[in-house]
């Protein structure tokens, strides 16, 4: 009868190996020990040279609440015009939204703190030696393998200070939080409060203008009911004399 052959048996892992290895490994660290020594001192370097030229930026965030509109009806409006609804309502959060990063407001606010005369506002801001030049090399080689193209506008005021300019509509709820990037802390904390007044006083005077047109409206509406009033009587006392 045959045997059943059993399978040879994995050879068991020496633990000298390891050890082995290990001494190799050390070997070849300290054969290389200057290299590795002078690659670390030259990220560091860099590292410290890119942080220590670069110029701190600080970012302030300010809140507002955005609450939905109530009903307007107005003579020349339906009621189904103006109903609020759940979609309507999300429309007009998120339209409110976008009108924190509008030219208008970036304006507004410019103008109110006389940012074209702040030198933190003016001043372009370093992002440090290395990236600076980075981005003056890319800049360089662009002009040079691609053909000239006519000058783009200028960039004004209200781009550049709307390229430092965050909003965002917080999940569930009515906040939306406004983030100002600055060289410098406090004028960062200045504008973030500050777009957040002028985008309510925008509204307000807005609301007013609209409030200013429908009183017109509705004045209008009494003068030409009142001429007409007037007429009919006078025609009713014509009529009784007659």
């Amino acid at each position: 009868a045959l045997a059943p052959v059993r399978p040879p048996e994995p050879p068991m892992p020496d633990p000298d190996d390891d050890a082995i290895s290990f001494q190799k490994l050390l070997r070849v660290l300290e054969r290389r020990k200057w290299l590795i020594l002078a690659i670390t001192l030259t990220v560091l370097a860099v590292g410290l040279i890119q942080t220590f030229t670069a110029t701190p930026i600080y970012r302030a965030s300010a809140m507002v609440q955005i609450d939905p509109e109530g009903p307007q009806v107005l003579p020349y409006e339906s009621v189904a015009e103006a109903q609020v609804t759940p979609r309507s309502a999300e429309a007009y959060l998120w339209t409110q939204t976008r009108k924190l990063r509008t030219r208008a407001l970036a304006k507004r606010v410019i103008d109110r703190l006389e940012l074209t005369e702040n030198p933190a506002f003016s001043e372009p801001v370093s992002k440090g030696v290395l990236l600076d030049a980075v981005r003056w090399a890319r800049g360089w080689a662009t002009r040079l393998l691609t053909r000239p193209e006519p000058a783009a506008e200028d960039t004004t005021e209200a781009d550049r200070f709307l390229e430092n300019v965050e909003t965002a509509l917080l999940r569930d709820t009515r906040l939306v939080e406004v983030s100002y990037t600055a060289p410098d802390r406090r004028l960062a904390a200045e504008v973030a409060n500050t777009m957040v007044q002028e985008f309510i006083q925008a509204n307000y005077d807005s609301s007013r203008e609209v409030s200013d047109k429908a009183t017109e409206f509705l004045e209008g509406q009494l003068r030409t009911l009142k001429e007409k009033i007037e007429r009919s009587e006078k025609a009713l006392i014509d009529y009784a004399r007659a």
